[in-house]
């Protein structure tokens, strides 16, 4: 399995699954420039990451082992100087998959979730309570809904910074636990079917290669969290309980923390 650097300070492994998340959500929240490849290209990007595979293998370490050679392959496919047509094919998938949604892959979890498949539905709203509970609001939520994945990835990267500014309010090892908490009531009950349904519909290796390396570093790192913060992951039973309910009206609680105006993304 994946397991945390070896380090003597918890608080490094947390700045840099923290990092991690913020660059790859950095994949799916706009289209791939010729200033992205080359920056991802000059840190050797995706075995910059600050995950390191244990020695025992299993067949999960083989799994983001593979996505890591298949994101590696994607980036030095790519011409080596970035030509306008390159671009213009990167811009066209990109606007499939989370602009037209012409793939029928929605980064928006209400879509996966509503019986209906709408978006802006209640999964979204309770996502928007766990921002609230810490202070933290969309930018736009017409624009790009709470729900959306680049908001959820931002979220749980914000929670593991040691250094976020709830840091003295809240302990990091209660973050930890929420960042898990969070990952089973939402990221984790439709990243795999979106990843799934990108890779297969997509027009580019780019962004197949993106979509499973996000699902493969997401399912791992909740794996560690259950050892780190103690959340236990749920079992498959208790995860389809937790989707079945995930659609279901509840009474909106009232804000735990507040610290004065709301952070935004």
């Amino acid at each position: 399995m994946i397991k945390a650097k070896e380090s003597n300070n918890h608080k490094e492994w947390c700045e840099a699954v923290s990092q991690d998340l913020q660059q790859i959500a950095v994949l799916h929240d706009r289209e791939a420039s010729e200033e992205l490849i080359s920056a991802l290209r000059e840190v050797k990007f995706p075995y910059n990451l600050g995950f390191s595979i244990a020695s025992e293998k299993s067949t999960d370490s083989d799994q983001f082992l593979l996505a890591q050679q298949f994101m590696r392959d994607a980036l030095q496919g790519l011409p080596k100087q970035i030509d306008q047509q390159t671009l213009d094919t990167l811009a066209v998938d990109y606007a499939d998959i989370y602009l037209n949604h012409s793939l029928h892959a929605s980064p928006f979890e209400s879509v996966w979730l509503d019986e209906d498949h709408l978006i802006q539905q209640e999964p979204m709203f309770k996502i928007r309570n766990w921002y609230k509970r810490y202070g933290l609001a969309s930018s736009d939520w017409r624009v790009r809904s709470d729900d959306h994945l680049v908001l959820q990835l931002q979220f749980i990267a914000w929670l593991i910074e040691p250094e976020s500014l709830s840091s003295e309010a809240i302990p990091l090892q209660n973050r930890l636990k929420d960042a898990a908490k969070f990952m089973d009531e939402h990221l984790l009950l439709w990243l795999a079917d979106f990843s799934n349904l990108v890779a297969q519909r997509c027009e580019t290796e780019f962004y197949a290669s993106a979509v499973v390396l996000t699902h493969a570093y997401i399912d791992q790192l909740r794996d560690v969290l259950a050892e780190v913060s103690g959340q236990a992951r749920p079992t498959a039973e208790e995860s389809a309980e937790i989707k079945l309910k995930a659609s279901q009206t509840v009474v909106e609680e009232p804000v735990s923390f507040m610290p004065g105006v709301a952070e935004s993304w």
